[in-house]
């Protein structure tokens, strides 16, 4: 299960962990307060020094965000719940604009992780401007992977995947596609 972690006095309606463009959504984020702020969810896997790693996920904008509709997203390292650093290497491909009413991709690939020992990965996804108190992102589809490219996006009914726990309530595990 992710650990999604705010900052600047935002607050979060998380639904389950691996939804597959159900229409529903991993994780919303309202900002609380106006100003700058980022979003950052925090996963528990152990991850090797300097070693591969490529993530993909949808966003769209929270109904009623009006302030910002671009982000800067990117992969952390953590241990003990300190930061060793950011993924280096990095090719994103992010969405030039997003909009409420569709999910757009983002893929973060080819990156190397920090040279530190890591028992947490973070995405992190920074506003493009600041936002209102009334900002936020929606997150959906998000799949983490060892590999210096990421596939397609599989889930727990994915072919040759397996759900970690309750299906559709949990996180899942297979090879990237």
């Amino acid at each position: 299960t992710a650990v999604v972690n705010l900052y600047n006095g935002a607050t979060i309606s998380r639904q389950a962990v691996a939804y597959a463009d159900s229409g529903s959504y991993v994780a919303r984020v309202l900002k609380g307060t106006a100003g700058a702020t980022l979003v950052f969810m925090m996963y528990p896997i152990p991850w090797a020094p300097n070693s591969p790693i490529s993530v993909r996920f949808k966003v769209r904008l929270a109904p009623g965000t009006t302030s910002t509709n671009t982000i800067s997203p990117s992969i952390q390292g953590y241990q003990g719940g300190s930061g060793v650093g950011a993924a280096t290497g990095c090719t994103v491909q992010n969405p030039s604009s997003l909009s409420a009413s569709s999910w757009s991709d983002v893929i973060i690939q080819g990156c190397t992780t920090p040279n530190a020992t890591m028992n947490n990965i973070g995405v992190m996804i920074q506003p493009g401007q600041s936002w209102l108190s009334t900002d936020g992102v929606e997150v959906d589809s998000l799949m983490i992977v060892d590999k210096s490219t990421v596939g397609n996006f599989g889930y727990g009914d994915s072919t040759d995947w397996v759900w970690n726990g309750t299906a559709n309530a949990s996180t899942s595990t297979g090879p990237a596609q």
